[in-house]
């Protein structure tokens, strides 16, 4: 890239244009200490809110006159016509490569051309592009040039929004005077016209999808922002199947139709069975052509991405549409190019950079209509102006003015059939139930991982352990490989066990990176709020980790009872915002039955061993129960401080008024399955409640029940067995849609 041509902000004789007046005297009259922290709190913003490091917002916009807006507008129009007729005949008739005007390099090596989406037949008409976008780059004579077509994806509208709602958030002055256009009326036609597109004879509403790879993809934030503004359900490949010629989400209530699938994957992602892809959904292309589900845009749309298209463009508007083009392609070496340079603010200090426009329109079914705004790439050292937009891109707000006689236009009143209310806790997708299971396993698992860490390291921080303590510490070893923590050599102290489970790739690090996907895989299912309370919670727990794992000898212990108390914050964070900030079924469902089954899974096994005690340990084998159950201060507010069996065990197994009691589990998960639809299961956790209650009459009941108390450790155990069996039938009935198990021989729940 050669050195930056044309400020957008001078006019080149010494003055600054009028457009950028406004934006100007707000900065000046913040102060440079003022706009330093705006810029600092628009990056934290962006980072809590917007998964950074995906992307990174100037708290500089990028303005454009309603005249500049306007020819750009033609110009993308005419382009857009043009790529979509160029579209339809090498998907349909090739009357341009059989005359000689396509070089047949540009398809047949071009491994975005998707030979299986060829149309054969007259059949029904297809539009190949819904949506459309451009890169261009102004020039020193002052002229836009499009440096690049977006076919696929046409990614970064999802941050043109987001960077838009950050910045009038963070800086709302700059907003004040009303001369910037917005762009919702956009996404609201869009919206409407997608709606439109899935339209059903029988009146049943539309239902449009968006097709993504999920977290794993550099573009996982723009797919989430722009789910949520075109209000359509947010899928990946295994949440979609093909029955009897139609598209299906899998969610808990059943298969729900699709009739519109956004997509936001490689074309040659979408089937397996005819396109060369490895993922997708079996038999997708034949639900398109049989046209019950419209595809956005056409799977090979990309095709028109190749550099080599540029080059031939512009004779084929000679021929197609009988004019030049009004916007032009750049030549093939776009590297020689010199892009315009806009202000940015890095660290305060006001930086000239060289940027690449980025705009985006859309076909409401009988015009285009761009959007009014964009996003501008800044270009860092070494960047070339036509790759991919990578991790940490910074990107800018582009503004288009308004003017006094413009007229604000919004979408047409949509005419949709009435809805049924529907008060469902099911009526998810199978693969969102299971993720939201998970994190309330991981999360629970991890407090209970704390919490007998914790247990472990006070009793090393009291100093020399008497005889008690040392057998005490032995017992909370057992626990915590019971936990996950993968043992150590037996020479190791309790601090190197607890450290090393810390490690990335130990219990605790392992479970505090399943954690962290689970949360952002939940994104589109959560309120910002509540997103933004489990990632503050979550990253305060990795810093405190991080702090004891980088802590000196002198330091440690400390550091790790400190670290420990972060992830028992976390997992009373996540049970709490979930508690007060989720609707009662779906997501919040799923994240509290994980939690119970877990809870139940770790309080029957560890309690099994804390008991399992000859019986002049006995009493110290109950104080411990307390202590790990959470139960000490209540038991002394109710029987002070005598320590008897039966009343221990029924606080901590039979209680139903104790959520850390094992009985509580599982009635808490009869009524979660329950509503969820499943009464057998609800039974089946029924009848583990009744048989840990049975253990306390059975304690209660014993002429010596200090020996009754280590027999049925072994009870526990057990009992430890069938609530991992009742995890497997959970599994099977609500994620993974298989039929229930047949035992044969087996014990059962």
């Amino acid at each position: 890239m050669t050195a930056p041509g044309i400020d957008e902000m001078v006019t080149g004789q010494g003055g600054v244009w009028p457009h950028w007046r406004g934006i100007l005297g707000t900065l000046s009259s913040l102060g440079e200490d003022a706009v330093a922290e705006r810029a600092r709190r628009l990056e934290l913003a962006v980072y809590e809110e917007a998964n950074a490091p995906a992307w990174h917002c100037d708290l500089l916009p990028l303005p454009l006159t309603s005249s500049e807006a306007a020819a750009l507008e033609a110009g993308l129009i005419q382009r857009a016509d043009l790529i979509e007729r160029v579209l339809a005949d090498i998907y349909g008739p090739q009357d341009l490569l059989e005359q000689g005007r396509l070089p047949p390099e540009l398809l047949y090596a071009n491994p975005d051309y998707q030979r299986a989406c060829r149309a054969h037949t007259q059949a029904r008409p297809t539009r190949h592009l819904q949506a459309y976008a451009a890169d261009l780059v102004r020039g020193p004579d002052r002229q836009w040039t499009v440096v690049a077509d977006r076919t696929s994806g046409c990614p970064g509208i999802g941050y043109a929004r987001e960077s838009r709602r950050l910045l009038a958030r963070i800086i709302p002055e700059l907003f004040r005077t009303g001369e910037v256009r917005q762009l919702r009326p956009f996404f609201e036609e869009w919206q409407e016209t997608l709606l439109r597109l899935g339209h059903r004879a029988d009146g049943r509403p539309t239902v449009v999808a968006l097709l993504t790879r999920g977290p794993e993809d550099p573009h996982w934030a723009d797919h989430l922002a722009l789910s949520r503004d075109l209000a359509c359900a947010l899928v990946e490949a295994r949440d979609l199947t093909v029955r009897s010629g139609t598209l299906f989400i899998k969610t808990l209530q059943g298969l729900q139709p699709v009739d519109v699938l956004l997509r936001r994957v490689p074309g040659s992602e979408l089937d397996p069975l005819e396109l060369p892809g490895v993922s997708g959904v079996t038999g997708l292309l034949d639900v398109e052509r049989a046209g019950r589900v419209r595809i956005a845009n056409h799977p090979g749309a990309a095709v028109i991405e190749a550099p080599g298209f540029m080059e031939v463009l512009p004779n084929l508007a000679r021929h197609l549409l009988c004019g030049s083009l009004l916007l032009p392609s750049a030549d093939p070496g776009t590297e020689t190019l010199s892009p315009s340079v806009g202000p940015c603010i890095g660290q305060g200090q006001m930086t000239a950079e060289p940027i690449i426009l980025r705009m985006f329109l859309m076909h409401d079914g009988a015009e285009w209509r761009m959007m009014q705004g964009g996003v501008a790439r800044v270009l860092r050292t070494g960047d070339a102006i036509t790759e991919p937009w990578l991790q940490g891109v910074l990107l800018k707000d582009v503004w288009v003015m308004r003017e006094e006689s413009g007229l604000i236009r919004g979408p047409e009143p949509a005419l949709q059939a009435a809805l049924d209310i529907r008060r469902i806790a099911t009526d998810m997708p199978s693969r969102i139930a299971d993720d939201f299971y998970w994190l309330g396993r991981y999360v629970e698992r991890l407090e209970a991982q704390a919490r007998l860490a914790r247990a472990g390291l006070q009793r090393r921080a009291r100093g020399a352990p008497l005889p008690r303590e040392i057998a005490e510490l032995v017992t909370l070893r057992q626990c915590i490989d019971i936990a996950g923590f993968e043992p150590d050599e037996p020479s190791g102290s309790f601090e190197d066990h607890v450290l090393a489970a810390m490690l990335p790739k130990g219990a605790i690090g392992s479970g505090l990176l399943q954690a962290s996907r689970l949360i952002e895989a939940l994104r589109d299912r959560m309120t910002v709020e509540t997103h933004g309370a489990f990632n503050h919670a979550l990253r305060a727990a990795r810093r405190d980790v991080s702090a004891a794992i980088g802590s000196t000898p002198g330091e440690r212990l400390d550091a790790l009872v400190h670290a420990t108390a972060g992830l028992q914050g976390l997992a009373t964070t996540i049970a709490g915002v979930a508690a007060e900030g989720m609707v009662r079924g779906g997501g919040r469902l799923f994240l509290d039955l994980g939690r119970r089954i877990e809870r139940a899974t770790v309080c029957s096994k560890v309690l099994a061993v804390v008991l399992d005690q000859p019986p002049a340990r006995i009493d110290g084998a109950l104080r411990m129960a307390l202590e790990l159950c959470d139960s000490t201060i209540t038991y002394r507010s109710r029987y002070f401080s005598v320590v008897q069996a039966a009343p221990v065990l029924d606080l901590v197994l039979a209680d139903p008024g104790n959520p850390r009691a094992l009985a509580f589990q599982f009635e808490a998960t009869a009524s979660l399955v329950e509503s969820a639809g499943d009464p057998e299961l609800a039974a089946q956790s029924l009848g583990l409640q009744r048989a840990a209650e049975a253990l306390v009459r059975q304690v209660q009941a014993a002429a010596v029940p200090a020996l009754e108390t280590a027999i049925i450790a072994k009870d526990l155990a057990r009992i430890g067995k069938r609530v991992e069996l009742l995890s497997d039938r959970i599994t099977r009935r609500f994620f993974a849609l298989l039929p229930a198990l047949q035992s044969v021989g087996l014990e059962t729940a």
